[in-house]
């Protein structure tokens, strides 16, 4: 049977908490590994530093699952099989989630479309022009706030800020006390220390925010892409409202150069249907 390396397993935030939570039943012919991306009925999972695989679901979750809560998603860690002579794993288990940033599913449909899981850091990532709002962040930061993870508010493109920037966080930190700011310049991200302190190995970091504030091209450099060769893609600001053209459609979890896991997230115009779920036994100390 594959066994996960443990520098793998501390990497990528497997904790006692997992551990406890395997079943008996399916310990001997599985092995971990975390969901990284999600293409339909397809998951691409992780079990090593070098080790990815795609996997679908088994019968038996299949049959059992009611809700699309019950079946895995970005950042879920699962108990994979690799049946002998095959290259596609079955999942036959979803370990327990510390947290879930779920949408409710517009339309009639009670569904939810799950966005990620299992994070420490949420980003609430917003940038600094005609598109900035505090209601919107207040939004932002309720959810963040019940989830048990802890919530930063990141401002992007304060390159392109024409007022005092030292005023305007000072601002925000009057009106959401105890909460951390930070500010990203796009020529700049170099000089943005905070990144490493936080992003370390063995946290999950999700950035969310609005379509258009920079997360892809944020993501892009903390993945170790350039423009010349983008895992996101993004495209310039326009000078008409300072927003991006392209935004990201799908999430996938990607390792920091930091070393820390970061997922970014589909733009969302609107905030009112995005709710994380907290599980009662998790507690962070991040």
């Amino acid at each position: 049977m594959f066994i996960p390396e443990k520098e793998f397993l501390s990497l990528f935030g497997w904790d006692d908490f997992f551990e406890r939570e395997i079943p008996d039943p399916v310990l001997n012919q599985t092995f971990p590994a975390r969901i990284i991306c999600e293409e339909r009925n397809l998951y691409r999972v992780q079990a090593g530093l070098n080790k990815f695989l795609w996997a679908s679901v088994s019968g038996k979750l299949n049959f059992n699952a009611s809700t699309r809560m019950d079946y895995p998603a970005v950042g879920d860690w699962v108990m994979v099989e690799l049946p002998p002579q095959s290259e596609r794993g079955v999942i036959h288990h979803i370990l327990p989630r510390k947290t879930a940033i779920y949408r409710k599913q517009i339309g009639a449909s009670a569904d939810k479309q799950i966005l990620s899981t299992n994070i420490d850091m949420v980003f609430i990532t917003t940038s600094i022009n005609e598109d900035f709002n505090y209601r919107r962040i207040e939004r932002y930061l309720t959810v963040a706030l019940e989830s048990g993870a802890v919530p930063i508010i990141l401002l992007t493109k304060a390159d392109i800020y024409k007022g005092d920037i030292e005023n305007l966080i000072a601002g925000i930190q009057t009106h959401f006390s105890g909460i951390a700011v930070y500010f990203l310049s796009y020529e700049d991200f170099e000089s943005a220390s905070f990144l490493s302190k936080l992003l370390r190995q063995g946290t999950t970091s999700v950035f969310i925010g609005s379509s258009g504030v920079g997360k892809s091209t944020l993501i892009n450099y903390l993945i170790g892409s350039d423009e010349n060769n983008e895992v996101i893609k993004t495209q310039d600001v326009r000078e008409s409202d300072g927003k991006g053209r392209h935004t990201t459609t799908s999430r996938q979890l990607y390792v920091s150069r930091y070393g820390g896991l970061v997922i970014d997230t589909p733009g969302m115009k609107s905030f009112n249907f995005l709710t994380i779920l907290r599980s009662q036994l998790a507690v962070f100390q991040i």
